[in-house]
């Protein structure tokens, strides 16, 4: 019977590219700005077609009959809050789920390789808390017009959707502290550990 020689044998790996998060970081936020911002400026067109009067007619009028630009506002408003909210929860939880997958692969901070690959990561958390304070400051906005204007579904979805990102937004702080809390034995490594934590939790965009 004849050995077969294993570098004989073919290889049938594949090599697969690596993820790379920054499609993720650039690309979905981005994607949620334009549909926001593609929203406002159909309103704001709509708003010119109708005529809107001058400000100071609107504010005599205000009690006698909405002006255009407040139902300019109230058909917007609703909309943005919600792609603000999907917007808000899908940076904080792909973070938190990618961080907490980290947890449970690598407990401890052993190795030089263990903190490459947290990096990553950590850029993207911190390019997502730009573009996510974007999206908290608009649907803060909404969210309280839609309470004070709107109808009473209107006001339980937003007061729904408050809680689940209030939610969301504070499990991922707690995963991010527990990476940043990590056992670090080497000195050296962990010197560099912590300055990445110390930039993740003081710079507004990596320095690494």
């Amino acid at each position: 019977m004849t050995d077969i020689d294993p570098m004989d044998e073919p290889d049938f790996s594949i090599d697969r590219p690596e993820f790379n998060p920054l499609s993720v970081t650039v690309i979905v936020p981005l994607t949620l700005i334009i549909l926001m911002l593609t929203y406002a400026a159909y309103v704001v067109y709509d708003l010119k077609q109708q005529a809107v009067p001058e400000p100071s007619e609107n504010i005599k009028d205000f009690d006698q009959k909405p002006s255009e630009l407040f139902k300019a506002i109230d058909r917007m408003a609703f909309g943005l809050f919600l792609l603000s909210e999907v917007g808000q929860v899908f940076l904080c939880g792909y973070s938190g789920l990618q961080l907490n997958r980290f947890l449970r692969q690598f407990p401890v901070m052993e190795n030089s390789e263990i903190l490459e690959r947290l990096k990553p990561l950590v850029r993207t958390n911190m390019y997502f808390v730009p573009v996510g304070l974007l999206f908290i400051g608009v649907a803060l906005g909404t969210g309280l017009f839609c309470l004070y204007w709107h109808d009473l579904l209107e006001k339980g979805v937003v007061v729904v959707l408050w809680f689940i990102s209030t939610g969301v937004a504070i499990r991922c702080s707690a995963i991010e502290n527990r990476v940043r809390d990590l056992e670090c034995p080497g000195p050296g490594l962990k010197a560099e550990y912590e300055a990445v934590c110390h930039s993740w939790l003081q710079r507004m965009f990596p320095d690494f």
